[in-house]
C-alpha cells in the first residue's frame, strides 16, 4: 500500500508559485478540481472541457514565449554596447546560420542578468569576428549553473597569460579544500563541477609550459599589474640529482589546472583583476623548487601590455 503525503498550506501555495512562474497560468483552478473530485462535486468538473484546456496552453505558450523574447532583447542589447565600444573592428565575414540558430536555442531561457551579460559579450564576438565561439563552448555554457559560473568567472579573473602566447594560466598548485577557500575559490568539489562542465582539466601530475632557452616565461595579467619572470636557477642546472629535474631546463610548472578550449574562449570574456594572492600562491610553489623569480610592473594601453624593463628579484621572504 502507498504511502500518504500531507501537503501542508505552505508548501502548495509555494507549489502554485512555481507551477505559474513556469507556465504563466495560476495552478489554483486545477487544484480546486481536484479538491472538487475528492468531494463529489460533479457540477465543476464537467466544466472541464476540450477547450478551457487549449485556453490554457495557448496562455503557457504565451507566457514562455514572452519571457524567451525578453532575454533574447536583453542579450541582444547586452551585444550591441559590447559593439559599440571605441576601437571595436568587425569582420564581414557571416556568421554561420547553424551557429546563430543554436546561440539562441541556447540562450533564450537565461533570465539571469550577469549571465545574460555573458552571452551577450559572446554574440558581440561572434558578430565581430566569426569561429570565434565554437557550438560546443555555447552547449556547455548553457549547462552551467548560475553558483558554476561565478565560480569560473572567479577563476578566470585572477588567471595570468603568457606572453605573446594565447594561453590562460590558473596558476594553481594546490586543489586541497583548504588552499582553494584561502585563494577564495570555493573547494575542490566545485573544481569537480567545473570539470565535469568541460571547461577545466584537473591533473595530479600538473602541467608544464616550455621557453626557448635563454629566455624566460612571462606571466601577467591582462590588466594593470604585475609579470612574473620564471627561470631556471644554477642550482638547478647543475644538480642533476635535485628534484627540480622533474622539471627539466627550459620548463616551468604551471600548476595543477588548465583550461579546456572551451574554458579558454570563455575564459577571455572575463575581466582580470589583480591578485596577490593567487600571484603569490604561485611564487611560492616555483621557489620552492629553486626557480628564480623576478617581478616586473605592467600596464595595458591602446590594447598591448607594457611591461617594465626594471625587475625586482623575488626573494622567500617577499612571499
Amino acid at each position: 500500500m502507498g504511502s500518504i503525503v500531507t501537503i501542508d498550506g505552505q508548501a502548495l501555495t509555494k507549489l502554485v508559485e512555481v507551477v505559474s512562474q513556469g507556465i504563466g497560468k495560476l495552478y489554483e483552478p486545477t487544484h480546486a478540481r481536484r479538491m472538487a473530485r475528492a468531494n463529489g462535486e460533479a457540477a465543476l468538473i464537467q466544466q472541464e472541457t476540450q477547450f478551457e484546456l487549449e485556453k490554457r496552453a495557448q496562455q503557457r505558450i504565451s507566457h514562455v514565449e514572452l519571457q524567451r523574447q525578453e532575454n533574447i532583447e536583453a542579450i541582444v542589447g547586452n551585444a550591441e554596447e559590447a559593439l559599440s565600444a571605441p576601437g571595436q573592428t568587425i569582420s564581414t565575414e557571416p556568421v554561420e546560420k547553424d551557429w546563430t540558430s543554436r546561440f539562441f536555442n541556447y540562450c533564450q531561457d537565461v533570465s539571469d542578468a550577469q549571465m545574460q551579460s555573458l552571452w551577450g559579450k559572446i554574440l558581440a564576438g561572434e558578430t565581430a569576428k566569426p569561429g570565434k565561439y565554437s557550438v560546443r563552448t555555447l552547449a556547455r555554457l548553457s549547462e552551467l549553473s548560475k553558483t558554476e559560473a561565478q565560480l569560473f568567472a572567479t577563476l578566470c579573473e585572477g588567471s595570468f597569460r603568457s606572453l605573446g602566447g594565447a594561453g590562460f594560466y590558473p596558476l594553481i598548485f594546490d586543489v586541497s579544500n583548504v588552499c582553494l577557500g584561502e585563494l577564495g575559490l570555493g573547494s575542490y568539489d566545485g573544481f569537480l563541477r567545473l570539470q565535469e562542465a568541460g571547461l577545466i582539466h584537473i591533473e595530479a601530475g600538473g602541467w608544464n609550459q616550455s621557453y626557448a632557452p635563454g629566455s624566460a616565461a612571462l606571466f601577467y595579467p591582462g590588466a594593470d599589474g604585475f609579470a612574473f619572470e620564471v627561470q631556471n636557477s644554477k642550482d638547478n642546472e647543475e644538480n642533476e640529482k635535485s628534484i627540480i629535474n622533474l622539471h627539466p631546463k627550459h620548463i616551468v610548472p604551471i600548476g595543477l589546472v588548465f583550461f579546456t578550449d572551451s574554458g579558454v574562449q570563455i575564459c577571455e570574456l572575463a575581466n582580470p583583476t589583480r591578485n596577490d594572492a593567487r600571484g603569490m600562491h604561485a611564487v611560492r610553489h616555483w621557489q620552492k623548487y629553486k626557480f628564480l623569480v623576478s617581478r616586473r610592473e605592467c600596464r595595458v594601453a591602446d590594447n598591448a601590455t607594457h611591461i617594465s624593463d626594471d625587475k625586482e628579484v623575488m626573494t622567500p621572504q617577499d612571499t
